[in-house]
């Protein structure tokens, strides 16, 4: 797993990149710590901050879901994931769980970032968002997700 936090215009985007492993605990402590200090910067206004993430099927676990989305974002922060797992049943109830926490939040497979980057506000900036992503896959495993995308301009 690896995040990345960019400004796109007057948005922060929290990009993240799982493997098909979940993510380990010491990873997501450290990742939960990032954006604790991003919300503090934002004077705990996390209007402005969306949340990207790029999965081979990786994700968090209950508690840790929890942890992220209803106690430090507070059920506020537009959300998307990218994944090629959706017809997997247990993962699509793991996307119907964060939807639960936050109604921000929605799936889309890899041949919809488009409509990923409709949903945060970050329309145009697609190609940026990608090459920040490979930034963060130098220093994970190899995704399988993060090389079928692409944007429709």
């Amino acid at each position: 797993m690896g995040l990345k936090i960019v400004s796109c215009d007057n948005l922060r985007v929290a990009l993240w990149l799982h493997t098909e492993q979940d993510p380990p605990a010491e990873l997501w402590t450290s990742a939960i710590e990032q954006l604790s200090a991003l919300k503090q910067e934002l004077r705990g206004d996390v209007s402005s901050l969306r949340m990207l993430v790029i999965t081979d099927g990786g994700a968090p676990n209950a508690l840790q879901r929890s942890a992220l989305f209803t106690q430090l974002l507070e059920g506020k922060v537009k959300s998307a994931v990218v994944t090629t797992v959706l017809a997997n049943r247990f993962k699509r109830g793991i996307a119907t769980a964060i939807f639960w926490l936050n109604p921000n939040f929605r799936a889309f497979g890899p041949d919809q970032l488009d409509q990923a980057l409709a949903h945060l506000d970050l329309d145009g900036h697609g190609e940026r968002l990608i090459e920040q992503l490979r930034e963060v896959q130098r220093s994970v495993a190899p995704t399988k997700t993060l090389p079928m995308l692409s944007t429709g301009g």
